[in-house]
């Protein structure tokens, strides 16, 4: 199984494992506070949502931390991710309250749907450039033949045709649309 196979499956699982977080530690604080005498449920919901969040940010960091470049705007652009989604889930939140005059669904949809924005907002944000993908092109060996539309390495195929989204190409238009060989034709025209 290759590395990216095996960091797809860790990412799929990652949601039943957060769900399973999430179902341990409201049990946990739960019957905690039952020993005690007191009962909150939005207290407990809300924490509940929370380390569940901590979880999937750890997890998902973890997993994906060695194929995203890691520039300052990113970092910077992911910490602000997570007080926008924050701030959003918090406002549907109240608003589901006012509609259905439930605090304790209201703050389950809220902490449920503050990861599910990170989460989307971090595949958009850790999306590779064109200036990194022709510079990951060129250090795993310039030579490659990639897909100019998806990027998946094409390399010892028969057909110019990508596998993997199957736009279709001539060989003339394949090799001028390389990144490497985009970048050298500039070059040359600026020289010339």
């Amino acid at each position: 199984m290759s590395r990216l196979i095996a960091k797809i499956l860790l990412t799929v699982f990652m949601i039943p494992f957060a769900a399973l977080v999430y179902l341990i530690s409201f049990s946990v604080i739960y019957n905690w506070n039952a020993a005690r005498g007191k009962w909150y449920a939005d207290p407990v919901i809300v924490l509940s949502g929370v380390i569940a969040w901590l979880t999937i940010a750890t997890y998902w960091i973890f997993v994906w931390r060695s194929q995203v470049v890691w520039t300052t705007p990113r970092v910077t652009l992911t910490f602000l991710l997570a007080i926008v989604s924050a701030a959003t889930s918090t406002v549907i939140a109240k608003l589901v309250r006012l509609v259905v005059q439930d605090d304790s669904t209201s703050n389950f949809i809220g902490t449920t749907l503050c990861p599910i924005l990170w989460l989307i907002g971090t595949v958009l944000v850790w999306r590779e450039s064109a200036e990194e993908r022709a510079a990951r092109i060129t250090n795993a060996g310039g030579d490659a033949l990639t897909c100019p539309v998806c990027g998946y390495n094409l390399t010892g195929l028969s057909e110019p045709r990508c596998p993997e989204c199957g736009t279709k190409f001539t060989l003339s238009d394949l090799f001028a649309r390389q990144p490497s060989r985009a970048t050298i034709a500039q070059d040359r025209e600026i020289a010339g």
